[in-house]
């Protein structure tokens, strides 16, 4: 394949839209987490730190990349809708996004160098809130909106050592826009009415290494039972630097409150792995994540509502490997899997926890392409204490694209 074909593509996906799921919960801490930008890890309920092979990228652990045998090219774009209900409300939401891309170069196969970069989405901030009150004598109604995020860009490199031990490592640079607004819209027109505009541009960097151990089953000599593997994958964030602004707009027309610079304490994401692969067609893995939001700091201060995110992910995929020259549907694989999820969101000491069901499939446009989908159903929330409880479906569609290059 081409650059300019490469270039064509993310062009194609990139100018679909921008907007993002809407969640409440998303206003706290950097939003909602975004986890991988592939349709076959995120079929496989948003886990597969252990997957090793040569079909995919992922950007969780770079110690995957030494499985890359040939140039690939991944991008995708997400679909959402999401059904909010509280005691008194509800409501119906739907967007999509752009996942992002991925570039990987292997370099050096028998040592498992590969050269891999890319940019994805690593957190949204999507949410419109209306409440009517009544507090000063005459109606009024307040609406709370926020959108936005963080996003990632990564170069990266890993390397396999002797014994069949992979090693990844990347360097990472993170870059959002959160705005946030709040306006308060009064029907008697004695009191004028008001709007508040946060905006916080952030910046940063960080870094990813990962492992992932030898194949087990072949040490045990196992018949059945093969890519037997672990996996650890670390992700240091740092401190984000956070140029922040409060606008207000009233009778006296528009005033920057204020404006400073501040340090954003995001913490550190561990992923732990485990898979296995039976008969040669039959892939299961699983992953646990833990995240200490509880950490998370704007400046001095920390969050009553983030506590620490703590994941459970089981995931399966189905690829027949089995036939030499396989038909179009014997190369069709199908995933699934359940995850749940005790976010880093809690609100009025209720924990705001996540259920999640997912499957997919993948059709080949030829024997190294693909396009993936995958869908999932979560609910989130309770509506004891006066919360939400939202109904989540999201569905990913990604290309996966190699090529053999730099062969003469």
């Amino acid at each position: 394949m081409k650059i300019y074909k490469i270039i064509l593509i993310a062009l194609i996906f990139g100018t679909t839209a921008f907007a993002q799921s809407n969640s409440i919960y998303s206003r706290y801490g950097i939003g909602d987490l975004v986890y991988s930008s592939s349709a076959r890890k995120f079929a496989m309920s948003d886990g597969g730190n252990t997957l090793f092979d040569t079909e995919n990228l992922s950007y969780s652990n770079p110690a995957s990349w030494s499985g890359l045998t040939m140039t690939r090219f991944e991008t995708g774009i997400y679909f959402s809708g999401a059904n909010q209900k509280s005691s008194t409300q509800n409501s119906l939401n739907a967007a999509s996004q752009f996942s992002g891309f991925l570039l990987g170069f292997p370099l050096m196969q028998q040592r498992g160098i590969s050269l891999v970069g890319g940019i994805v989405p690593f957190s949204r901030i999507n949410y419109d809130v209306k409440n009517s009150e009544n507090k000063f004598e005459t109606p009024y109604t307040v609406e709370f909106k926020g959108e936005g995020g963080v996003s990632k860009a990564f170069l990266g490199a890993s390397f396999k050592f002797p014994f069949d031990l992979n090693f990844g490592a990347s360097f990472d640079y993170y870059v959002g826009n959160l705005n946030y607004s709040s306006k308060f819209d009064f029907e008697n027109q004695t009191y004028t009415d008001a709007e508040f505009q946060k905006a916080e541009k952030l910046s940063g960097i960080g870094t990813t290494f990962g492992l992932i151990t030898p194949d087990f089953a072949k040490i045990l000599n196992f018949k059945t039972i093969s890519n037997l593997r672990f996996s650890l994958s670390y992700n240091y964030i740092g401190e984000l630097l956070a140029d922040s602004s409060l606008l207000a707009t009233t009778s006296l027309g528009e005033e920057t409150l204020f404006s400073s610079e501040t340090d954003v304490t995001v913490p550190s994401r561990l992923n732990l792995g485990a898979g296995i692969t039976i008969s040669g067609s039959h892939n299961f893995v699983f992953d646990y994540i833990f995240q200490p939001f509880s950490n998370y700091k704007f400046g001095d201060f920390t969050s009553a509502n983030l506590k620490d995110l703590t994941r459970y992910s089981l995931g399966y995929e189905y690829k027949n490997r089995s036939v030499t020259n396989p038909s179009f549907w014997e190369q069709v694989a199908l995933r699934g899997g359940l995850s749940y999820e005790q976010s880093q969101f809690g609100i009025r000491e209720n924990n705001i926890d996540e259920l999640g069901f997912y499957g997919g499939i993948s059709f080949p446009l030829d024997n190294f392409n693909s396009i993936d989908f995958g869908i999932k159903y979560a609910q989130r929330g309770t509506l004891e204490n006066n919360l939400v409880k939202e109904n989540i479906v999201k569905m990913l569609i990604s290309l996966s694209i190699g090529e053999l290059w730099f062969i003469r």
